[in-house]
């Protein structure tokens, strides 16, 4: 970083302590500078800090338990208890960490969605900045409408879920490192850390083995996941809890095999705000993934891509594949959501990097950049109940000092204004 670069970057860290939302605002037109990932970074530390809780989002679990997590920690007899799931209860570790490492310092909430935004705005900063990085000073503003989209698709507002999309933006960082930047010690370690935030990404991680070292059999993986999609195995609930049962390996597993595959986690989100069962959320997930999949054989076609851009984009594909198959099975259907978003990186990277793509695709691209910004609008529906209005018009000090439930959230202010 040059002395004028480290000086307007000095000056916007002053910003994000008077005025957050506004620094990050200047900071966006500065996307190709060496600061810009750690300016985002800060402002995700922020809106961490500063976000809403209202009841109907799943940051005010994660509230509940911090607040709680004293009382229950008493009954641990060494620290070495919080990485032990038969005292725990949980296969993964690391909010059960945050919280035992907080709670004798503080029972402020924010601070503990503070840390999550120093945890969750460290990959996934990185991660849209090396997108960023991809975009050469001639191409047309257009292809922006794809970056942003695939920013949004998983964005930094998904603290709300801290678990489970922490451990996505952690993965596609192992991937990036892995595939892309050929760090394969370093890219394994963070395709691995992902168990210790959500111990799901076993699935994740299992999909990228098999199909990484099996070579040979690429082909028919392929094949055989796609028939799979089309005549899926996984849609009767109780078939699949007796054949899961089969291979788990302590109790802790063996409970979260019966509460994801129960008839109640079932009732319950065929009881969602949208009414939806959970074979409408798997027609309707993998709809959405056979659309990415077609719309990257129509850029494929166009021109030859390099081993490392077909690797992690046909990687994308079959987790999107599995993700439909799995998608049938309660809160399973996150899956298909990472390999989308692994998708999107993977376009998004070749079509940016790739001149000779970009000008013999530009017709297609045209249109991909139009739609991707028009299909960013819905993604910020759901949005506006994260947010404050501490995030977008206040600082840290302003948080501390008014937490009123009914002024803090707009989300909950739209709900009681339009009731």
């Amino acid at each position: 970083m040059n002395s004028s670069g480290q000086n307007r970057f000095n000056l916007f860290k002053l910003g994000y302590i008077i005025f957050p939302f506004i620094s990050f605002l200047l900071t966006l037109k500065h996307y190709r500078s060496s600061w810009f990932k750690n300016a985002l970074w800060l402002f995700i530390i922020f809106f961490g800090f500063s976000m809403s809780f209202i009841e109907t989002i799943d940051a005010y679990a994660y509230k509940e338990k911090f607040v709680n997590s004293a009382r229950v920690y008493k009954e641990f007899n060494s620290f070495f208890d919080v990485f032990n799931p038969a005292v725990t209860g949980k296969v993964d570790f690391l909010v059960i960490f945050l919280n035992y490492i907080l709670r004798p310092f503080t029972n402020n909430y924010h601070f503990l969605f503070g840390v999550y935004g120093v945890i969750f705005g460290y990959f996934y900063s990185r991660n849209i900045d090396f997108v960023l990085k991809q975009i050469r000073p001639n191409f047309s503003n257009k292809l922006m409408g794809i970056v942003l989209f695939t920013a949004c698709f998983i964005g930094f507002w998904n603290i709300n879920g801290f678990r489970f999309w922490t451990a996505t933006h952690i993965f596609a960082y192992g991937l990036i490192n892995f595939i892309y930047l050929n760090k394969r010690k370093k890219g394994i370690t963070f395709l691995i850390l992902p168990l210790a935030v959500h111990f799901s990404f076993v699935i994740p991680l299992l999909v990228f083995l098999i199909y990484k070292y099996i070579p040979s059999y690429k082909k028919l993986y392929l094949i055989l996941i796609f028939l799979l999609s089309l005549y899926n195995p996984l849609s009767n609930l109780s078939i699949v809890q007796a054949n899961l049962l089969k291979y788990t390996f302590n109790e802790q597993l063996e409970r979260k095999v019966e509460v994801y595959t129960s008839e109640e986690i079932l009732e319950k989100s065929q009881e969602s705000s949208f009414n939806t069962s959970s074979l409408k959320i798997g027609i309707i997930f993998y709809q959405r993934a056979l659309i990415l999949i077609l719309t990257f054989l129509l850029i494929i076609k166009q021109n030859k891509l390099s081993k490392r851009e077909n690797l992690f984009l046909k990687y994308g594909i079959i987790l999107s594949l599995v993700g439909a198959i799995i998608s049938f099975i309660p809160s399973m259907q996150r899956f298909l959501n990472v390999g989308m978003f692994l998708m999107l990186v993977g376009i998004s990277i070749s079509l940016l990097n790739n001149s000779s793509l970009y000008y013999k695709s530009r017709s297609i691209i045209s249109k991909l950049g139009y739609l991707a910004t028009i299909l960013i609008i819905p993604l910020y529906l759901w949005i506006i109940f994260t947010f404050s209005f501490h995030t977008l018009f206040g600082n840290y000090f302003t948080v501390l000092i008014d937490d009123s439930d009914m002024l803090y959230s707009i989300g909950n202010l739209l709900m009681k204004t339009y009731k």
